[in-house]
């Protein structure tokens, strides 16, 4: 198969995005690759998005305009374009992006190259690195890996610690159209990320590959729905953190609210030993203490970066993270 002019889906959800919007598109606009569709879903925005958005799917019909109509939010919103998208046209890959980011001229062209080596009919999901700019577009990282441990190792990490950035993937078809849908009923589906509930399964059942290159621009600021998420990680921040154990507990019981519902969805689609794990998985999360931490210790379980590693670790033992186990702390 010719796959030199393979298509590309972006999929993009806005909420009140007219101050970085446009330099966003422009930026996809601006790829060397141009074989690509771009899917916009707004969430109910009350200032200029809208008619923005209107603007540039005039000029280029390659973006298309969906308006949210179910539950509002960030990750209902994102859950209810991956359904539209599923109704559409089949692509051969798919993207997620960011209203607030700027991609590199050469992003889709880079992860297009890379993901063209991989056999079709494997879930194969492949992210990469990124710089850190702010709200003014000054960079204040040059590596987001550097600070935050990108890339994990082992297929059970990615149940405990959340790592790649919908933002900045590549998924083929075969994953996009395997990962059963978000079921829109779930109150969990609130806190649902998209991009790791995509990873999750390709780690179970496929590939999930990282690369070091900077293909992207990632923008935190006051207000997005990251920037609450402190990207360095030094013995200052650790003591801090467990000296405010509860916080800690609390962030780490979002993970594991996520991880439950995927492991929930994908359990009909394993069998044997991984199923088993699987399984076991699930016990030791939902029941905390000695045995979460022999499930962790058992399964070889990496977060990235050693102090984050034994931070999952510690509130895993301590069980606290069990009290919040409960969706209607995350509305």
């Amino acid at each position: 198969m010719n796959n030199k002019n393979r298509s590309v889906l972006i999929m993009m959800t806005t909420y009140n995005s007219e101050r970085f919007i446009r330099e966003q598109l422009d930026s996809i606009l601006a790829q060397t690759y141009e074989n690509w569709t771009l899917f916009v879903r707004d969430d109910g925005s009350s200032d200029g998005t809208p008619d923005i958005l209107t603007e540039y799917a005039a000029a280029d019909p390659r973006v298309r305009i969906f308006k949210n109509e179910g539950t509002r939010g960030a990750y209902p919103n994102f859950h209810g374009l991956i359904a539209e998208a599923r109704q559409a046209e089949p692509f051969d890959y798919y993207m997620f992006a960011d209203h607030d980011d700027v991609w590199l001229p050469g992003k889709i062209a880079f992860f297009k190259e890379k993901m063209d080596r991989y056999r079709t009919d494997v879930p194969v999901l492949l992210y990469a690195d990124m710089s850190v700019i702010d709200e003014n577009g000054s960079v204040t990282a040059e590596s987001l890996d550097a600070q935050f441990g990108l890339r994990l190792k082992g297929t059970w990490s990615r149940f405990y610690q959340h790592s790649v950035f919908g933002c900045n993937t590549m998924m083929n078809r075969t994953l996009f159209l395997a990962v059963p849908p978000a079921d829109p009923a779930d109150p969990r589906v609130y806190i649902l990320s998209h991009d790791n509930y995509f990873a999750k399964y390709a780690a179970l059942g496929g590939i999930v590959f990282y690369f070091p290159e900077v293909t992207m621009q990632y923008r935190r600021y006051g207000t997005n729905v990251t920037a609450k998420n402190e990207m360095t990680i030094t013995p200052k921040r650790i003591l801090a953190r467990l000296a405010a154990f509860d916080n800690l507990a609390r962030d780490h019981a979002r993970t594991y609210l996520q991880s439950l519902y995927a492991l929930e969805a994908f359990m009909p689609c394993l069998s044997g030993e991984k199923r088993r794990c699987a399984e076991e998985l699930k016990r030791s999360i939902e029941k905390g203490g000695i045995f979460a931490l022999y499930v962790f210790l058992k399964l070889h379980v990496s977060c990235g970066k050693k102090v984050r590693t034994l931070s999952r670790a510690l509130v895993l033992l301590s069980g606290r993270y069990r009290k919040y186990m409960n969706e209607e702390f995350f509305r």
